[in-house]
């Protein structure tokens, strides 16, 4: 009895809005959608269980307080007859929203028009109008910017063309900080060029020319004044470029990678690949591959981004004031009448979160 009034009190004060009811992450890991119930049978679930602890003497008053934040979203929820959305038909990603507004099995509406109230989810990365204060690609950038803090004369950034714009915002933002453009297609010699490896090589040549007949070890020595490195490149370009300044430059940097990095992957495996590398992902979905439950990765951002637009327009129509969710996309602050704030943490990838 004291482990399930535990695992009450951690979900309470974790999730002020039923996060398990959407992400599946209850502590006792059991998948909602598996067992074929819909969102509102297990509200009503969770209800009997939440009013069974309101009056505890284990609860403290901010826990109890929570618990009926989250009864009373439960209740406002059960409360909406059908959940209307109102979506361009020449979206990208009709196919995709009708999956996930389904897999929520709530009672919806669905109307298909070309009206100027209509969502057409276009460049839905930089897009601005789905809900949240800021777009998929700023909310990341921020993660970065945390990082970066007062180190900005250690960190260089490694761009492609394709994302000069984001270069030119963080060099605005921090004028001290360095970049280059990645412009080659042999990453071995670019990595060994940019981190000082290549100069470091030609100086021991230059000193063996002087006495060849002298044994003398040699290691090459790296560059001193960067301590971390950001790569803001195309999806495909991180598979070669990553593991070659990780070559070079071995444990002597951070290597920060942007969200990127992430719309190329196909499955859990490949995370392997940026090990011991930072990247902007969200807790859920680490959580998910660490738990095996999420292997397929293939346009995991736009299925994330899709599927937090449709739960903050669930919560948008159910009237809710203000909810705390673990989003796909990340942590989810929801307001009425408000954009939502979006936070997506910078999380290290371990190979322990794979399954081999």
């Amino acid at each position: 009895m004291k482990l399930i009034k535990d695992s009450m009190i951690k979900w309470v004060t974790s999730f002020l809005f039923l996060t398990s009811c959407i992400s599946n992450s209850l502590d006792n890991q059991n998948s909602f959608q598996n067992q074929g119930r819909s969102l509102k049978e297990n509200a009503l679930i969770e209800e009997s269980l939440l009013n069974k602890y309101f009056n505890s003497q284990n609860l403290s008053t901010r826990n109890i307080k929570s618990a009926k934040i989250v009864n009373r979203n439960i209740l406002k929820i059960k409360s909406v007859e059908s959940f209307k959305f109102n979506i361009n038909p020449e979206s990208a990603y009709s196919t995709e929203l009708i999956k996930l507004i389904y897999e929520f099995n709530l009672p919806v509406s669905i109307s298909w028009n070309k009206n100027s109230n209509a969502v057409t989810f276009k460049n839905i990365f930089i897009n601005e109008s789905l809900g949240f204060c800021s777009n998929l690609y700023d909310d990341a950038l921020n993660a970065i910017y945390k990082n970066i803090g007062n180190t900005r004369e250690s960190v260089l950034i490694i761009y492609s063309k394709k994302y000069e714009l984001i270069r030119n915002k963080i060099v605005k933002d921090f004028s001290s900080i360095d970049s280059i453009l990645l412009n080659t297609i042999d990453s071995q010699k670019f990595a060994s060029e940019i981190l000082g490896v290549e100069e470091s090589i030609n100086r021991f040549k230059k000193i063996t020319n002087l006495s060849p007949n002298q044994k003398i070890k040699f290691f090459p020595r790296k560059r001193l004044d960067k301590k971390k490195i950001i790569l803001i490149i195309e999806p495909n370009e991180y598979k070669s470029i990553l593991p070659s300044l990780k070559y070079h430059g071995a444990n002597q940097f951070q290597y920060i990678n942007f969200i990127s990095s992430m719309e190329n992957l196909l499955n859990s495996k490949e995370l392997l690949d940026f090990e011991n590398s930072l990247m902007p992902i969200s807790f859920f979905i680490s959580n998910e591959i660490k738990n095996n439950k999420l292997q397929s990765l293939e346009k995991i951002l736009e299925r994330s981004l899709l599927r937090d637009w449709v739960l903050i327009n669930i919560l948008k129509q159910s009237k809710i004031n203000s909810a705390e969710i673990n989003g796909m996309t990340g942590n989810l602050e929801y307001k009425k009448n408000a954009c939502t704030k979006r936070t997506i943490p910078l999380q290290s990838v371990s190979s322990n979160w794979v399954a081999y």
